[in-house]
């Protein structure tokens, strides 16, 4: 659940004291700023000279029904999952999509190093790094890992 924080500082206090969903999404660090995602995912294909024409960019939660029956039929060689930060979420995201990455494929998670050794770098998120441990059941091994982020391959 990407969704922005209330503007004000006395907002985001009430919400904090008042509503449960919101302390349990602010822990799990599932607010982003509102930008414009399309803009900088096109700048960043002109700074590497991909090309951004055969990008097809859907608009939605991860777990959103119209987003998922968008990409039910779909294969992809790399999926990047960034979604919601709850051991819930970032479960789902992994069964939604890691069963339509084709074999040689990679998924690669954000925020999910916690359990790696070093001190070098921020880790993620533990409910995140915790959701990976499913991972090699669904025939994927961990082939990298950068920072906060690990690389997963699908076995042929």
């Amino acid at each position: 659940k990407g969704e922005a924080l209330p503007p004000s500082r006395w907002q985001r206090q009430w919400k904090r004291l008042l509503n449960r969903e919101f302390r349990r999404n602010l822990a799990a660090g599932n607010f982003y700023p509102e930008e414009d995602y399309r803009s900088i995912v096109k700048e960043l294909f002109r700074t590497f000279g991909l090309d951004f024409s055969k990008v097809q960019m859907l608009e939605g939660y991860s777990n959103d029904p119209a987003v998922l029956a968008a990409v039910e039929k779909e294969t992809f060689s790399l999926v990047y999952i960034d979604g919601d930060h709850t051991f819930e979420g970032a479960s789902a995201d992994i069964k939604n999509y890691g069963r339509l990455i084709q074999p040689n494929g990679f998924l690669v998670m954000d925020d999910a190093s916690c359990f790696l050794p070093g001190k070098a770098f921020w880790k993620g998120r533990e409910t995140v790094s915790r959701a990976c441990e499913s991972i090699p059941a669904l025939g994927f091994t961990n082939v990298l890992n950068v920072g906060h982020n690990r690389v997963y391959q699908r076995q042929p």
